[in-house]
C-alpha cells in the first residue's frame, strides 16, 4: 500500500487511475475525483466511494465493493470518519499539486491561457 502521509485505513488505492478527474455531478463547471458516502455497518462507520473510474456507483455496487473488502476505511466514530474523509480529499488536492483545485472549467482555461 502506498504511503499517503496520513493514517489511511482504506483498501482502495488513492490514485488518478482509480479516481480520475471528471465533471462534478452536482456542481456544473467543476471537476472532482471522488465522491464519498458513509454507512454504519456492523457497529463501524464505513467510508465508501460514490464513483470509481469516473462513473457513479449505485447503492448495490457500493455494497458489493464493501462485500469484496474495498472501502476508504472502517472507523469507530463518525468523527474519525469525517477526519478521514477530509484527509482523502486533501490527498487528491496535493496529488494535483494544488493546481486548478475547485476552479470552474472556464477558470481553468483562463488560468491555462495566462501561463502561455
Amino acid at each position: 500500500m502506498a504511503n499517503y502521509n496520513f493514517d489511511y485505513k482504506g483498501t482502495l488505492p488513492l490514485d488518478f487511475e482509480t479516481f480520475p478527474e471528471v465533471s462534478n455531478l452536482f456542481e456544473e463547471g467543476k471537476d472532482s475525483n471522488i465522491y464519498t458516502g458513509s454507512y454504519e455497518i456492523d457497529g463501524k462507520h464505513v467510508l465508501m466511494p460514490g464513483m470509481i473510474g469516473g462513473s457513479p456507483l449505485t447503492e448495490e455496487q457500493i455494497f458489493n465493493l464493501y462485500d469484496r473488502g474495498d472501502h476508504f476505511g472502517r472507523y469507530d466514530t463518525s468523527e474519525e470518519l469525517k477526519e478521514a474523509d477530509i484527509q482523502i480529499h486533501e490527498w487528491f488536492k496535493r496529488l494535483k499539486g494544488g493546481r486548478n483545485v475547485g476552479m470552474t472549467t472556464e477558470d481553468k482555461i483562463i488560468d491555462y491561457l495566462k501561463k502561455q
